[in-house]
């Protein structure tokens, strides 16, 4: 009878001990999505690759923007960039399915294969069944989409020069997919190697829709799609 008494009481002390030992590592220890550090409630599944939504301003550098600047993040796409929504030329900023529009212009994304390029990719999805003699894909430095990101690839769907002197230059854009070809106005493609399985068409056009709140010493500034990141 007392063997019995001293089994219950065992393990009733070891199950008091089990809850304490818990509530201390849960308090004061690492928990699943990382250490208690206030930051550990506010991470949101597959948000940002795991950083916490209070990282978006370092991301996007705010600290060295001009007053007012806002971000733009789509938690459901992984993409961002910041605007001043002050400006006089800002226009409506709305998303719906893999494209977000500001104004006229576009950010499209699409999925790929991680183990693929960005030419390989483009080649790929669009110019299956078009001669390579007629459209292939051109890459280009970042810094002409205004871009200055070391791990970001930005490519276009390009075409040779038209033998009609009388003819625009992108004559021979006919013979290329409608729409994701080079054209006189500024679109291309953008990759974050760090972020292998998408990509962004980015389609801007002929003139800046609204600032990135980049400060300029010439008091010009950059257009939204200079501050754009593929974050996840």
């Amino acid at each position: 009878m007392n063997q019995k008494k001293d089994f219950i009481l065992a393990v009733i002390i070891a199950a008091v001990l089990t809850v304490a030992v818990s509530a201390v590592y849960y308090f004061h220890g690492d928990r699943p999505g990382g250490r208690f550090d206030g930051y550990a409630e506010s991470r949101q599944p597959g948000a940002l690759g795991g950083e916490p939504q209070a990282d978006l301003p370092r991301i996007f550098g705010l600290a060295g923007k001009e007053p007012g600047t806002q971000t733009y993040y789509s938690d459901q796409l992984g993409v961002g960039f910041t605007y001043r929504p002050d400006d006089e030329r800002h226009p409506a900023i709305s998303e719906s399915g893999n494209k977000i529009m500001v104004g006229d212009q576009s950010v499209e994304l699409f999925a790929k294969d991680p183990d693929l390029s960005l030419p390989q990719a483009l080649q790929a999805r669009f110019l299956a069944g078009y001669s390579p003699a007629d459209c292939f894909v051109k890459v280009f430095p970042t810094a002409d989409t205004e871009q200055q990101l070391p791990d970001y690839v930005a490519a276009t769907i390009s075409f040779p020069p038209s033998d009609n002197p009388d003819g625009p230059w992108w004559g021979g854009a006919d013979k290329c997919p409608a729409i994701y070809t080079e054209t006189n106005g500024l679109q291309y493609f953008l990759m974050n190697t760090a972020v292998p399985d998408k990509f962004l068409f980015v389609r801007i056009g002929q003139y800046a829709a609204v600032p990135d709140g980049t400060p300029r010493p010439d008091g010009g500034g950059f257009n939204w799609s200079h501050s754009l990141r593929i974050l996840k």
